[in-house]
């Protein structure tokens, strides 16, 4: 579990081979505007396009994070299939074209 004193703004966690960052800690207000507690507000990449995107976490609750952007969300599918992330590396070198 998280808490309050524990994550600061610039904490980084590893993930199963992914990196977060705590970007700030913010209110979070209900529809009538008063304040229902806090929130962290978190950045990583997408494995699948690499696009940095945000989240938010209860400061109380179990690390649980968003892995992919919203354009690659795959609920209950993991990020990388078993045999691990070599094989998914594999398919994603960077290849330099002859001249």
């Amino acid at each position: 579990m998280l808490k309050e004193f524990e994550v600061v703004p610039g904490t980084r966690i590893l993930f199963d081979h992914q990196v977060f960052r705590c970007e700030t800690i913010a209110p979070l207000l209900r529809d009538d505007g008063s304040d229902r507690g806090l929130v962290l507000v978190w950045e990583t990449r997408c494995p699948h396009c690499f696009a940095p995107f945000f989240f938010t976490t209860a400061i109380n609750c179990e690390f649980r994070p968003s892995r992919r952007c919203a354009a690659h969300r795959a609920p209950g599918k993991p990020v990388f299939p078993k045999g691990g992330r070599k094989q998914e590396r594999q398919g994603r070198e960077l290849t330099i074209p002859a001249q």
